[in-house]
């Protein structure tokens, strides 16, 4: 019976080690890295969709609306001021931007909660 009970701690001993052994080699879930949206996919995007898009701003239409374009089109963005981060571009430089897709009823624009520049 005691070899019985040694026997039983030492597979015990050995389950409890491999497992710790295995759990230190198992890498943790990575979300998933972001994709960079075209203007004319964000078009077709459902409502509240997240967006990272690179191009340029085109014009200012005001109250903090502008114009992006980039190689498939062009779409309006709302930058509130405190989103900039100190960036000032010109209409030939090429940024980044991460937003989020307004849509109200045919009405598509990007609802923008950070510039960057491109690295």
């Amino acid at each position: 019976m005691k070899k019985i009970s040694q026997l039983a701690i030492m597979i015990g001993t050995c389950l409890f080690i491999n497992s710790i052994a295995n759990a230190q080699n198992m890498n943790p879930p990575q979300a998933p890295t972001p994709t960079k949206t075209t203007v004319e996919q964000a078009k077709n995007m459902p409502d509240e969709s997240f967006v990272i898009m690179e191009g340029t701003i085109t014009s200012n239409l005001g109250d903090e609306v502008y114009v992006f374009t980039d190689s498939t089109g062009s779409i309006n963005i709302e930058i509130d001021d405190e989103e900039w981060n100190g960036i000032n571009p010109n209409t030939d430089e090429i940024i980044m931007i991460q937003g989020e897709i307004d849509k109200d009823g045919n009405i598509v624009e990007i609802d923008v909660e950070e510039v960057m520049m491109p690295q």
